[in-house]
This record gives structure tokens, sequence and C-alpha cells, in this order.
């Protein structure tokens, strides 16, 4: 769980700091959180699909 915290807030510090050098971030935080949202989707898809191939794969 603590490991999920430092993730999180790496992935919104990744995403921020690149896209600070091209908008402005202080007027388009509407679309900051559009694009954390939407890397989260992709992230959270990406986990679904390969956690269960993973998991069978292992002896119980």
């Amino acid at each position: 769980m603590i490991l999920s915290y430092v993730v999180t807030a790496g992935a919104f510090a990744g995403i921020r700091f690149p896209l600070s050098h091209f908008i402005d971030m202080e007027e388009n935080r509407l679309l900051l959180y559009g694009i954390v949202a939407a890397f989260s989707v992709i992230v959270y898809l990406f986990s679904w699909l390969t956690c269960p191939k993973m998991v069978s794969h292992k002896d119980m």
C-alpha cells in the first residue's frame, strides 16, 4: 500500500514535469488531470490483462 502511494506520486510528477515545458500547468489543470486519468486507465487495463496470466502460472 505504501508503494502504491509512491508510484502514484511519481507518475503524477513524471507526467507533470515534461508537460510543464510545453504548456502552462496552472492554467490547464483540467488537462493535466485528464492526462493522469487516461494514464491510470491504461495502466489499470494493462495490469488487469497481465496479472491473471502471471498468477495462473504460479504454484499455489
